[in-house]
């Protein structure tokens, strides 16, 4: 979950299930990377979509729209959990059985209750023996399953928000890389940190885009329609359309994100040391 699924084939269907919108990819991988061959989006709002049956209606036309290729599934990133192990010396043969003790360790739950993933990383920081660890409640991914699909399609591949945008930006600079990438969504914004190429933090905070549109609606008395299209056709952060109300929203959203990144360097003073001048990357 690190990486770009290698159980999936050359070429496979990737869904991103958003509280606004549903998006899915058609890709292509080779030696070369990931290519995306064609993309379809449903707007719940637009269609007025409410019922579980009838989004998965609308998915199920999308994928058989898109082709028979196998489908890899994002998970929102609250329903998950994603950090590092630092694995002890054992034997290579005893790591599964050491990892399963982890997630239920960190989950609270029994071994029966949980979905987990794992891939081994370079050295870094303190970590000698470092571990990627993804896990969460298989009811929780039940209920992606459920929303989204129906009973007989098989879903391949499974993975979070972060670990998704961690594994893209690999396919698009493979070379390692020192990079902070910022996931804003309507309710919600994912974080993931990568050192050297390789994701050492994961985490989200319930805040997003709404709260943009909501200032826009408040300053202006419209509707969410027509605040969505301003948002998009004018900079309404600076003079002569600047709106104050926007403008303080999107300083709470970023004073949030930069409570969650200090908070993390302050909890890994060692790693942070060994950074070099990082990036952020904002979608």
């Amino acid at each position: 979950m690190n990486g770009f699924p290698p159980s999936l084939g050359r070429h496979q269907i990737a869904i991103d299930p958003g509280t606004r919108r549903i998006k899915l990819l058609a890709t292509e991988a080779s030696k070369r990377g990931v290519r995306v061959l064609r993309h379809l989006t449903i707007d719940l709002r637009e269609e007025g979509l409410l019922t579980e049956e009838e989004i998965r209606h609308q998915v199920e036309a999308a994928v058989a729209d898109l082709g028979d290729h196998p489908i890899a599934l994002a998970i929102p990133q609250p329903v998950a959990i994603s950090q590092v192990v630092d694995l002890p010396a054992i034997a290579e043969m005893d790591i599964k059985k050491f990892i399963e003790g982890e997630t239920v360790s960190l989950s609270g739950l029994s071994e029966s209750l949980v979905l987990y993933d794992f891939c081994r990383l370079r050295p870094f920081g303190r970590f000698q023996n470092p571990c990627w660890l993804t896990i969460s409640r298989e009811e929780n991914v039940q209920q992606q399953f459920h929303r989204l699909t129906a009973s007989e399609t098989e879903v391949k591949e499974v993975t979070t928000t972060a670990n998704a945008l961690i594994a893209a930006y690999r396919s698009l600079q493979p070379e390692p890389d020192d990079v902070v990438l910022v996931d804003l969504g309507a309710g919600r914004t994912v974080v993931a940190v990568m050192q050297a190429g390789q994701g050492v933090f994961a985490a989200s905070f319930p805040k997003g885009s709404d709260a943009f549109t909501e200032a826009i609606m408040a300053a202006n008395q419209c509707s969410i329609d027509e605040a969505e299209g301003l948002k998009r056709a004018q900079d309404l952060l600076a003079e002569p359309a600047r709106l104050p109300g926007l403008c303080a929203a999107v300083d709470g959203w970023f004073r949030e994100l930069e409570k969650m990144l200090q908070e993390w360097w302050q909890a890994n003073a060692d790693l942070a040391a060994s950074f070099r001048p990082c990036r952020l990357l904002l979608s």
